[in-house]
């Protein structure tokens, strides 16, 4: 088995890596070094990002010698996005027909893998064929997960971080996003609790691509409970006219969620938790920010025109602030 594995790795799989990369069309945005173990074919007239340590393919696994990998961002607007260090098995299939697909990192799929942001025809037998009349939805997976052989995530389907997707799942968008479950079934529901998984503060905060529509009249964005943005939104306020050298922020939540937006202008998000700090800008009313519990954040260098919106899971409740910075590193330490 080895030795097949060795002369079809120098041979056959060198030739068709070579060939599809000569046939490959789209944007491909890399942020460090990708493997190509099988033939990949990146397509399309979006935009495909890959971070560092993406991998596709994986031998001794069935489909390794007779499959490829199918990675289509189809129109202008599509957008697909895999983090680092995410391994796709053998004879996966992912199509972005116009919204974004968001993979996270350190993921693991099975083989024939599919992913998609769109159903791609109308229900409807007058118009199957008619561009229009067909949707597209943003389509996400979180960090850490493990998706079985032959699982289907469907349009507008939203999988949370460090969850398990039992193979021949079919996610559709009417699974709820949680993070740590066993997902499984078609469609697919939650059918148990996963405890004990360690929340990574690359979890805790995840930026956020958000799909705009519009012409030469303008653009429109619109965010979509548990679609776009991952929970039901039950509040919504903005900040502006913030004075240059002024920072706010300065606290932490104990568990509410919250995704912060520059409609106008920029600004820094600094953040912290476990002894770790990165620093988000957001510059852009297509960007955002999620930024989950028990992550201290400040909010600095702010434009003269900046207008931040902020969208949060909960109503306000001041016994979820922690506002006490030492008291914060206390509780990050238990």
């Amino acid at each position: 088995m080895k030795f097949l594995y060795n002369y079809f790795k120098r041979k056959v799989i060198k030739y068709e890596i070579k060939r599809l990369s000569k046939l490959s069309d789209c944007v491909v945005e890399k942020t460090g070094d990708i493997t190509l173990r099988i033939p990949t074919l990146f397509s399309g007239k979006g935009k495909i990002a890959l971070g560092n340590g993406v991998t596709f393919g994986y031998f001794p696994s069935p489909c390794f010698f007779n499959a490829y990998n199918h990675i289509e961002a189809r129109n202008e607007t599509s957008v697909i996005k895999i983090g680092d260090e995410t391994v796709f098995n053998n004879n996966a299939s992912i199509i972005s027909n116009g919204a974004v697909i968001s993979i996270g990192q350190r993921c693991f799929t099975g083989i024939n893998f599919q992913c998609y942001d769109s159903d791609f025809h109308s229900i409807y037998a007058e118009s199957r064929c008619d561009e229009k009349a067909i949707s597209n939805k943003d389509t996400t997976i979180g960090d850490d997960c493990f998706i079985g052989n032959n699982v289907i995530v469907l349009k507008g389907a939203h999988i949370g971080n460090r969850c398990v997707v039992a193979a021949g799942s079919v996610v559709t968008s009417a699974l709820p996003c949680e993070d740590d479950v066993v997902i499984a079934g078609n469609p697919a529901k939650i059918v148990k609790h996963i405890q004990g998984n360690k929340k990574r503060f690359s979890a805790a905060l995840s930026p956020l691509d958000f799909s705009k529509k519009g012409d030469e009249k303008g653009w429109l964005i619109a965010f979509e409970n548990r679609h776009n943005i991952p929970f039901d939104v039950k509040r919504v306020y903005y900040i502006f006219g913030t004075q240059e050298g002024i920072s706010r922020g300065f606290h932490a939540h104990k568990k509410s969620k919250q995704v912060l937006i520059a409609i106008s202008g920029s600004v820094e998000i600094h953040c912290e938790m476990n002894d770790q700090k990165t620093v988000h800008l957001l510059d852009s009313p297509d960007k955002g920010l999620l930024v989950e519990g028990m992550v201290w954040h400040t909010m600095e260098k702010f434009s003269p025109d900046c207008v931040l919106l902020v969208l949060a899971d909960d109503y306000y409740n001041e016994d979820d602030y922690i506002r006490d910075y030492q008291k914060f590193k206390e509780e990050t330490r238990k």
